[in-house]
């Protein structure tokens, strides 16, 4: 299979389109190939089954401004196809419906809010982490000691060690395989034949199977959220 162009596609709604840009200069400076669409109004530059087929790792922005279903099935069902890791970013404090939560419930949902423009670095810092061609970071030069110095590597210390007392199945994991789903998991009811009753009954198990089926991927989707 012939690699493709680039190492990440950004899909994103048109109200998100300013972290949308930043996220990908932010990715461009750590040497990293980025396309992004995935519907900000007017016609496509893609396909939305294509994101996957053009770049190694697909990254939603998701918000109150809420992905089209018809966009977002075949974008997360081609890159399931093609093993594609699909990272969802959760821009506001906002609990998913429909084909969001439909499609992506039962992935890794990492929490960009309340402020994602202040989380952009660390953010990028993940997937080109994912991406394993981010350009390595430059070693600091030692600068001379002093108290503000001081103060500031305990700073740090006291930030790393409670860092490590937060449970490591909240932290956003760094391994690609994580964020790969299991293509045509969509888990639909198998359909019920003969009669008139029969299908009232279809209809009365469908409507009890999609109460539940809705329950469990708000469960998923709540205990599916990470910290980067």
């Amino acid at each position: 299979m012939t690699a493709p162009p680039f190492d990440i596609h950004i899909g994103y709604r048109r109200g998100d389109r300013e972290i949308a840009a930043s996220l990908a200069r932010r990715l461009e400076g750590r040497g990293l190939a980025v396309c992004y669409d995935a519907g900000i109004g007017g016609e496509r530059t893609i396909a939305p089954d294509a994101a996957a087929q053009q770049a190694r790792i697909v990254v939603l922005l998701v918000s109150s401004e809420l992905h089209d279903g018809r966009e977002l099935r075949p974008m997360v069902a081609a890159a399931d196809r093609l093993a594609r890791p699909v990272v969802t970013l959760l821009l506001e404090n906002v609990q998913p419906d429909g084909a969001a939560l439909e499609a992506l419930a039962d992935r890794i949902w990492i929490r960009a809010h309340p402020d994602p423009m202040s989380r952009i670095d660390d953010i990028a810092d993940l997937l080109a982490q994912l991406t394993g061609r981010g350009a390595p970071k430059a070693e600091p030069r030692p600068e001379p000691e002093t108290l503000e110095g001081r103060e500031q590597t305990l700073d740090a210390a006291i930030s790393e060690l409670l860092n490590d007392t937060i449970d490591p199945e909240e932290r956003a994991p760094t391994d690609p395989a994580a964020y790969v789903g299991k293509a045509n998991s969509g888990g639909a009811p198998a359909p019920i034949r003969g009669g008139p009753a029969a299908a009232a009954a279809k209809v009365v198990t469908l409507g009890v199977y999609g109460a539940m089926a809705r329950r469990h991927a708000i469960r998923s989707f709540r205990s599916n959220i990470r910290k980067l």
